[in-house]
């Protein structure tokens, strides 16, 4: 069990994780502000239908809207800059939520929230990567590119991949405790507080709170 999710065995092979949060930020005021928001967009969600046809069915489901995932998804990939490690497949996820467009207005509105939150520059990382890599147009992007900070992230993106797999000293190994793992998270994560310094100061406080929560809401 973990603050964020629990894993919930209900397949064979097939891992399920039930969210108690969308996702999170360390700095604990800015995760505030966060949930507050999630918590704003939960009506909206649930009434945004979305029909499925099929040869044999048909049936209708809530999911995210745009808008939401916009912030969201963002929000997802950031934790994993900092707790797991990306894979560009998380990427090209979010460049198909872009080509689908937005307006101006929702622009602005999304880079208030993600200012509001501490996370423009990651956003505008990501955004070097939509444009220099994956070749999003610019009337797609949130903000102007970071060159400096989407330099790091593909960095880390390329070295590491879809939950560190690719670097064996950041993945995890499902142990609780692994000093090396523990030590080399510190290293990696400190070389981003140039670019996000909030959330780096923040996390080894947060990740020492956790391993005490976990311990007491097994």
């Amino acid at each position: 069990m973990m603050y964020l999710h629990i894993d919930y065995p209900l397949y064979n092979r097939v891992p399920v994780e039930v969210h108690v949060y969308p996702s999170i930020l360390n700095n604990p005021f800015r995760n505030k502000r966060l949930q507050r928001y999630f918590d704003s967009q939960r009506l909206e969600v649930s009434n945004h239908l979305v029909t499925y046809n099929s040869a044999e069915d048909c049936f209708t489901f809530p999911t995210p809207t745009d808008g939401f995932n916009r912030i969201f998804e963002l929000c997802h990939i950031m934790h994993h800059e900092f707790d797991e490690g990306i894979g560009l497949r998380q990427l090209i996820d979010y460049f198909y939520l872009l080509r689908r467009g937005f307006s101006e207005e929702e622009r602005q509105h999304d880079c208030k929230l993600l200012s509001n939150f501490g996370m423009f520059r990651f956003a505008a990382a990501v955004m070097y990567i939509m444009k220099y890599v994956l070749g999003l147009g610019d009337e797609d992007l949130l903000m102007p590119p970071d060159e400096k900070a989407g330099g790091l992230l593909l960095r880390d993106i390329i070295r590491g991949g879809n939950f560190g797999k690719y670097n064996k000293s950041f993945a995890h190994d499902g142990k609780d405790i692994n000093p090396s793992r523990y030590f080399y998270k510190t290293f990696h994560n400190l070389s981003l507080a140039r670019y996000y310094p909030s959330e780096t100061l923040w996390e080894p406080l947060f990740r020492t709170w956790h391993f005490f929560w976990r311990k007491t809401n097994k």
